[in-house]
């Protein structure tokens, strides 16, 4: 097991390194008899059923409850923060509870400047989820397209939600230093079964592509400003240049 001198909490995967919530060096400590984790689909599965809180101690004490620092842990965790990732996040979260609870699926911030591409597609996805988005799983408690009043949510689209829920509520709870070795078990039977696995999908969102789409972004972005710039200042420039020239 891991341990984090400065957090004291325990992780039960030796893989992790470095905390999740403060990336202090974790310590190499003996292992005791808490795990207790049975690593068959059934007993993984019984856990998704199970209502665990949003945030705990360790969030409030770090003042994590906007949805961009949210995005931010969970991007430590799976060692992704491409813009791709945070949106991902941020769409799965809004889609989540029985009503929307903020405007846009991704709120905009001071560095929405840096991502114009991905703001303009933010209002178009967002126009797009609160049209089709009408239905509502009391299941899962997650939104979902439904074309139909009698339309029931879909089965393994519902687990998948779950699953998710799970992941995210485990994270930001500091449950997951305990239960992630049952969440990787749980994946990889759904996977040998074909079926999604939210846990598999969110580790494989991050590859070179990504990076180097955000890094176009930026630059398209930072054109964008700068010829706006140059449209709304020069005019200004000239025309109180003339003014001068005109007085003298």
């Amino acid at each position: 097991m891991k341990k984090c001198s400065k957090c004291k909490i325990v992780f039960h995967l030796d893989e992790r390194s470095r905390c999740l919530y403060c990336n202090s060096l974790l310590l190499t400590v003996s292992r005791d008899d808490t795990v207790g984790l049975n690593d068959d689909l059934t007993a993984a599965e019984s856990m998704f059923k199970s209502d665990q809180p949003v945030i705990n101690q360790i969030l409030k004490d770090r003042a994590i409850n906007e949805v961009g620092r949210r995005a931010f842990i969970i991007g430590c965790y799976f060692r992704s923060r491409t813009f791709k990732f945070m949106y991902s996040f941020s769409r799965h979260e809004f889609i989540m509870e029985k009503s929307f609870k903020r405007v846009l699926a991704q709120p905009l911030n001071i560095s929405s400047f840096l991502m114009l591409p991905w703001v303009a597609f933010n209002i178009l996805d967002t126009l797009f989820v609160r049209f089709y988005y009408n239905g509502f799983c009391p299941k899962c408690k997650w939104k979902f397209k439904q074309f139909s009043e009698n339309q029931q949510h879909d089965p393994e689209g519902c687990d998948y939600n779950r699953e998710y829920s799970k992941i995210i509520d485990d994270i930001l709870s500091g449950e997951i230093s305990k239960s992630e070795f049952a969440l990787k078990k749980y994946s990889e039977a759904k996977e040998k079964a074909g079926r999604k696995s939210a846990y598999q999908v969110l580790c494989e969102e991050k590859d070179f592509l990504q990076g180097m789409l955000d890094v176009l972004c930026i630059w398209v972005s930072i054109s964008i400003l700068i010829i706006l710039l140059v449209i709304t200042v020069f005019p200004l420039i000239s025309w109180i240049v003339n003014n001068i020239s005109v007085e003298f």
